[in-house]
């Protein structure tokens, strides 16, 4: 769907890693991006925002200066975040909650409207004939030929428990959800172009909880454990009911352009469900100029 991962607002700070010689960093080449999110602290604090945004508070025109009216859309975007403390020095909590809707219109450029403009790629009375055999004869409303809009949606939430059980040990628990979901319908002026109810759903779900005990031995030692489990549900599926593609051949009333409607052909029913679960532990101990780590990662 094209999501953030997390709330930037719930960040508190980027570590980028570059080319790390640590055993403890790896699964990348190169470089990696640490995001480490806000905690709990002795005061309360916390945030609130709202964003929006539509084509009246867009500046009009193309790349060549040419002023020319926007097409419909809107952008919202709204959030909190709150921490404190549960018991002052020991027990800490925050959570963040983040939603946003889009709406954008698709493919003015070129539409079949009867309406013999520049970007009306003609044949409007086959596409009316082609809407209602689907309609009437086949009981299925393939959507608009039109100018149509595309949704994205999102709503991400993170809540995170932090214990101090000792001065030596340090007890962390989080967990963060992502639920999004986005439209997508590609018309082509060329070859083909697609109704509406042509476009597919991609619906992206996870779930992490992740545990983490840092513990201090002596002077010199140090341990760190992290459990963590993670689901991933990705799915794609039709935007209404399912019901097969259908494509007519290219007519020359219509420019040479197959008409398509009905569920997308080459991506509805594709779903992947992913069970991810990590133990990682690792151990480590500073011997003057030297540090040795000792650690299992599964």
């Amino acid at each position: 769907t094209g999501t953030t991962p997390i709330s930037m607002e719930a960040i508190q700070e980027f570590q980028i890693v570059m080319a790390p010689y640590d055993i403890k960093y790896g699964g990348f080449t190169g470089g990696g991006v640490n995001v480490i999110t806000k905690t709990g602290t002795n005061k309360l604090h916390g945030s609130a925002f709202f964003y929006g945004r539509n084509e009246s508070l867009a500046r009009k025109g193309d790349s060549k200066g040419d002023l020319a009216e926007l097409s419909e859309f809107s952008e919202t975007t709204f959030g909190l975040t709150l921490g404190g403390p549960i018991v002052k020095n020991k027990l800490f909590f925050f959570l963040s909650f983040e939603n946003k809707d889009e709406k954008s219109q698709k493919d003015l450029n070129y539409v079949i409207d009867g309406s013999g403009n520049p970007n009306d790629l003609g044949g409007y009375d086959a596409a009316v004939r082609f809407t209602d055999i689907l309609k009437n004869q086949y009981g299925y409303d393939p959507g608009t030929f039109g100018p149509t809009s595309n949704a994205f949606k999102t709503m991400q939430m993170l809540a995170k428990l932090d214990w101090n059980i000792s001065e030596n040990h340090r007890l962390s628990f989080r967990w963060d959800m992502v639920d999004a979901e986005r439209e997508i319908l590609r018309r082509n002026a060329t070859w083909n172009y697609s109704w509406s109810n042509y476009a597919y759903l991609m619906e992206n779900k996870k779930n992490s909880f992740v545990l983490q005990l840092n513990s201090v031995f002596g002077t010199n030692m140090f341990n760190e454990l992290i459990l963590n489990y993670t689901t991933i549900r990705d799915n794609r599926g039709p935007v209404t009911e399912n019901f097969p593609g259908v494509i007519v051949d290219s007519e020359p009333s219509i420019n040479k352009i197959d008409m398509i409607a009905g569920s997308e052909v080459y991506s509805t029913r594709n779903q992947l469900d992913q069970d991810i679960f990590e133990v990682t532990d690792n151990f480590t101990m500073h011997l003057g100029k030297h540090t040795l780590t000792l650690g299992t990662h599964n």
